[in-house]
């Protein structure tokens, strides 16, 4: 499965948020993240959590989202 890049955010709770609307629409949502600091339920990250779609629900997705 091909996957695509979305959208990033700077905390975890912004990317869970979003993956749950995104699942709630049928989209499979996969996040990344090169590292987290903090403490659990409330996670940052210097670089980001980035989401990623499926290559053929990525415009679908950015829809849900805009």
């Amino acid at each position: 499965m091909n996957v695509r890049k979305l959208t990033s955010f700077s905390d975890r709770i912004q990317a869970d948020l979003v993956k749950s609307r995104l699942e709630s629409s049928g989209i499979q949502v996969f996040i990344k993240f090169d590292s987290e600091i903090g403490y659990m339920g409330n996670m940052f990250s210097a670089e980001g959590f980035h989401i990623y779609v499926p290559e053929d629900q990525y415009e679908e997705a950015l829809q849900i989202i805009a």
